[in-house]
């Protein structure tokens, strides 16, 4: 009788803990500066902050003196630099539909692109910032691998581009 009662007094200690998950850690605030190499701030660049573990990615423009701010999970993190892409509305008012020819040349465009079994290298050097080198532009090949957000701050980071 003695045995059931401290068998069934440990089940009770148990009890609470079944169904329990570990709840995904909530974002912190993460403060910095991009910077480069004469340590001059580096204006209206995305920084994409991308996860080691899952690849999930938290974006920041940086000011005109290179500040950013983002919010993201504590883990380790891969930095890369991307263009803040930019649109042209010249000759298009706000809430203005596009015109059809332009609707029919984005279409072929569309088309064009998923023909293609290798995306052309003009489109991807369009893309990339010529203020940078290829390295701060890639993941695999970023030199801001394994940067470290704590859960419990302060993260204050300073990302210096070297030329």
């Amino acid at each position: 009788m003695r045995k059931l009662f401290f068998m069934c007094l440990f089940a009770s200690a148990l009890l609470p803990l079944v169904g329990c998950t570990a709840k995904p850690p909530q974002p912190v605030a993460v403060h910095g500066r991009l910077l480069d190499a004469k340590e001059q701030g580096l204006a209206n660049v995305i920084k994409r902050f991308v996860s080691a573990i899952d690849e999930q990615s938290a974006d920041s423009v940086t000011q005109k003196n290179g500040a950013f701010t983002l919010s993201c999970r504590p883990g380790v993190y891969r930095v890369i630099l991307m263009t803040v892409p930019t649109v042209s509305v010249q000759g298009m008012q706000l809430n203005q539909k596009p015109r059809p020819r332009v609707q029919a040349e984005e279409k072929k465009k569309e088309e064009e692109h998923k023909n293609a079994e290798i995306e052309p290298e003009e489109e991807k050097e369009k893309r990339k910032d010529e203020r940078f080198a290829d390295r701060y532009q890639d993941a695999a090949l970023t030199p801001w691998q394994n940067i470290e957000i704590k859960a419990k701050g302060p993260n204050e980071i300073t990302l210096v581009v070297a030329p």
